[in-house]
């Protein structure tokens, strides 16, 4: 591993705050953007159904929690996937929506990550997911937007949605798939807990009883959940609490941060389960608040999040930067921006022995692969150009300088694999010696993990 040095004076010094959401379904508008290429399109959805016909099903406080925890999960979706993910809350998650991401996931992805917090509904041997109107998107539609290959992890936090799976089937009839497991996978053979395969799917079956913490009585206590005039909970309130410090969005906060940081799914739950309930999630026995054997994971939940093959480019320039050095210039930085080249260009000038110039570029993400710079040296100039990586902006490790001649026309300049964490990427040229005159248009930077 190269050494990380502090690059002071003539080299690479800013700060930046990255922001970057290429797309997003929030609660006002609902846009589809231009997406680079990616192995695995990410969605999260979050309808907070609001009205059953008599009156609102979810308290204030759950709907306002249910939507700052789904832009936590956002978050994180954003930081793994940042140029393929989706996420559609409150009036925008309608049935349409819920229609029109999964099918385009499916069409356009190697590979599905799903989440969805909210209510169901039943009607004979099928259910469904209700979108924030009421309306149902039944597992039998679900079958026909999602894949046997392309939907590798999913998690439906609605009622009971790990029921209803016949384990090695049938799992169809008449009108086509039964229960949201074979729904959202199209396989007959998910072990509970399992350990092979090539999908996961988490979801929720009848607790009978839960016990949870209510911070509002006086004093303070636990006590049973009772549901629809009974014991059952098919799911879980993100407002109930777990105990004084925990409530059950925060299950859901630090099961998908746990993910995004590279867990598999078995181990994000035992982490999350050691940091709320103090103990491992695999328990023996099922005691009134243990999450075993009641969040199930069916399939191989020794699986994480799939790859993003898509490359990393550099979504901003670095508030300070670029850097003029001597005499040399740097002009419109912000031509190395974007995920291809598209003619608008970067220019690093310096004649004279000290003159130069250098841009810091932010990523559109958290990245460790293989360093290319899209660059053309003027006629008669033969330019070197350095770069260097670093992962907050201070601390900066040099990926190494390479000659590019004069005159031989627009290529990829590769600066070699970097395998530790890098966001932010800085591109300099100079004449250091006296006799490198630079002169060099940069059209694109990537990193391809």
């Amino acid at each position: 591993m190269k050494k990380s040095i502090k690059i002071v004076s003539i080299m690479l010094i800013c700060l930046m705050t990255l922001s970057s959401t290429p797309l997003t379904f929030g609660n006002s508008s609902l846009t589809f953007g231009n997406f680079a290429s990616a192995s695995t399109g990410a969605a999260n959805f979050l309808p907070n159904y609001w009205y059953n016909g008599t009156g609102t099903v979810d308290t204030a406080n759950e709907v306002s929690l249910a939507r700052t925890t789904a832009q936590y999960i956002t978050s994180q979706l954003a930081e793994k996937y940042p140029s393929s993910y989706f996420a559609a809350y409150d009036t925008n998650c309608d049935l349409t929506t819920y229609r029109s991401v999964t099918s385009y996931i499916k069409n356009n992805y190697d590979y599905a990550v799903i989440y969805s917090k909210g209510r169901r509904s039943e009607s004979g041997s099928h259910i469904s997911l209700a979108d924030h109107y009421g309306a149902n998107f039944y597992d039998y539609d679900i079958e026909t937007r999602t894949s046997y290959d392309k939907n590798r992890m999913t998690f439906i936090w609605h009622c009971r949605t790990a029921e209803k799976y016949n384990y090695g089937g049938p799992n169809t009839d008449i009108m086509g798939a039964i229960g949201m497991p074979y729904a959202f996978t199209h396989n007959n053979y998910l072990l509970e807990y399992g350990t092979s395969g090539h999908q996961v799917y988490l979801g929720w079956k009848d607790k009978t009883p839960l016990t949870v913490y209510n911070s509002t009585l006086n004093p303070p206590q636990y006590h049973n959940v009772t549901l629809m005039g009974g014991f059952k909970v098919g799911s879980p309130q993100y407002e109930w609490e777990i105990n004084p410090y925990f409530n059950f969005a925060e299950v859901a906060r630090t099961f998908w941060f746990n993910m995004r940081c590279g867990d598999t799914t078995k181990q994000a739950l035992i982490d999350l389960s050691y940091a709320i309930y103090g103990r491992s999630f695999i328990t023996p026995g099922n005691s009134f608040d243990d999450l075993y054997g009641w969040l199930m994971a069916y399939g191989n939940w020794d699986l994480g999040l799939p790859p993003d093959s898509s490359p990393r480019y550099v979504s901003s320039i670095a508030p300070g930067s670029p850097t003029n050095i001597g005499s040399g210039y740097v002009s419109n930085a912000n031509g190395i921006t974007g995920s291809a080249p598209d003619g608008n260009l970067a220019f690093i000038y310096g004649i004279n022995s000290g003159d130069g110039g250098h841009i810091v570029g932010v990523l559109n993400g958290v990245v460790k692969g293989e360093i290319r710079v899209y660059a053309a040296s003027v006629h008669g100039y033969n330019t070197r150009l350095q770069v260097f990586v670093s992962n907050d902006n201070v601390n900066w490790v040099p990926m190494g300088s390479r000659t590019v001649t004069g005159g031989t026309g627009w290529q990829w300049v590769n600066f070699g694999t970097y395998n530790s964490n890098f966001q932010y990427i800085g591109v300099a040229a100079m004449n250091q010696y006296g006799y490198e005159p630079a002169n060099i248009y940069i059209d694109a930077v990537e990193v391809q993990q």
